[in-house]
């Protein structure tokens, strides 16, 4: 397959089952606390795939998530499994 090209529906496996890899891989990374602090993070406003994994290790390991719009946020978090309370 050359650049730019699509990959057809059958060939590109599952988006649930790639989300669930990546909630797997974030668990087993997050177990260390963070150091108390403020933590930024940009979130997709668009597309809700185009977070980093970065931004999804720091909402999966802080107490609590501030945020401009709950309703937003909550998408992000909820297609991620995780499971904070929104502010």
């Amino acid at each position: 397959m050359e650049r730019g090209q699509f990959m057809p529906s059958e060939q590109r496996g599952s988006s649930q089952a790639f989300i669930e890899s990546v909630v797997t891989a974030l668990k087993d990374a997050t177990d260390e606390p963070l150091p108390p602090g403020l933590y930024l993070v940009s979130t997709p406003i668009g597309n809700l795939t185009d977070i980093s994994l970065r931004a999804l290790a720091v909402l999966h390991a802080v107490d609590i998530v501030y945020c401009e719009d709950t309703r937003h946020s909550r998408k992000i978090l909820q297609r991620y499994g995780i499971r904070k309370s929104l502010q």
